[in-house]
Order: C-alpha cells, then structure tokens, then sequence
C-alpha cells in the first residue's frame, strides 16, 4: 500500500479515529535489542560509505560540540524581503 492510499484511508476515518492514529503515530519506538555500540557500528559504517562515494570529506568526530551559529550580516534590508520581491 502505497503513502498516498493509506492518507487517503485516514482522510476517511472519524476525528476520533484520525486522533488514535495520531497518537499512535507519536507514540515512541522502541528499536528492539539495538544498543549504543550497534547504532555507532551503523553510523561509522554509513559515514565509510558517504566518504568512499564522496559525499563526506571525513567522518564527524562525535566528540566535538557543535560550534555555536551566528547568521551573516548583511547591509540593507532582510535577504527574506529580497527574494519575495524577487519572485513577484
């Protein structure tokens, strides 16, 4: 069943129904016998592989914190105005 038939599906349930599944679908996962180790084992393997396609120059070192983001300065008014008016 594809995603556009099962959102069909639930456009047809109840409000009720709608809010079960809802909440069903925030309801947290629990990813059976899947320690630490493991979930670093796949992203280290995931990392290898994004480097040997060249998508990643190296692998993050999960140890550093990530730097703090401070957005560029510009002159004038906001670059969100500009593209809107752009695009008019």
């Amino acid at each position: 069943m594809s995603l556009t038939e099962i959102l069909e599906e639930v456009a047809k349930l109840t409000p009720h129904e709608r809010n079960q599944v809802a909440k069903a679908l925030d309801a947290p996962t629990d990813i059976p016998d899947c320690k630490d180790a493991d979930m670093r084992k796949r992203q280290n393997e995931l990392n290898e592989r994004l480097a040997a396609e060249g998508v990643l120059r190296r692998p993050p070192d999960p140890n550093r914190k990530p730097r703090k983001f401070s957005p560029a300065r510009i002159k004038g008014k906001p670059l969100s105005e500009t593209i809107i008016e752009e695009r008019r």
